[in-house]
């Protein structure tokens, strides 16, 4: 927040997720999933939700051993990471999809995120308590 009371955004404002009436910036949200030890590389994104507009999903990859959502979310509890905007739900991926410059295509792993939500696939791991 600027000395005027301005507020400036970080990041590009399309990537910012809207849940709840909150506009949350993925990357303070990356950074908390980064430092995980088993996290292999992670990227944020907002899905739908009929009752909060969005919500925030972690997309991760690991160096091999699966990662319990639990885990994940007992890290990011243990952040200074607002509760607001913990993940509420995770997908595992492979390899997280990147452009010819090497930059994680959003809307991509948007499309996977849905896709792997609504087809019940086992990539998708939403945590019980919102």
């Amino acid at each position: 927040q600027e000395a005027n009371g301005d507020v400036t955004l970080m990041g590009r404002v399309d990537d910012t997720i809207r849940c709840g009436g909150e506009n949350i910036q993925p990357e303070e949200i990356e950074t908390v999933l980064a430092a995980h030890p088993g996290v292999a590389a992670c990227s944020v994104i907002g899905i739908p939700d009929a009752h909060w507009g969005q919500i925030v999903v972690g997309c991760i990859t690991t160096d091999g051993d699966a990662l319990d959502p639990k885990d994940l979310d007992a890290h990011c509890r243990n952040s200074t990471l607002a509760g607001y905007k913990r993940p509420k739900a995770y997908v595992t991926m492979d390899t997280l999809p990147r452009n010819a410059a090497n930059k994680i295509l959003r809307r991509v792993l948007r499309d996977q995120a849905i896709a792997a939500r609504d087809g019940g696939d086992a990539s998708f791991h939403a945590l019980s308590a919102f």
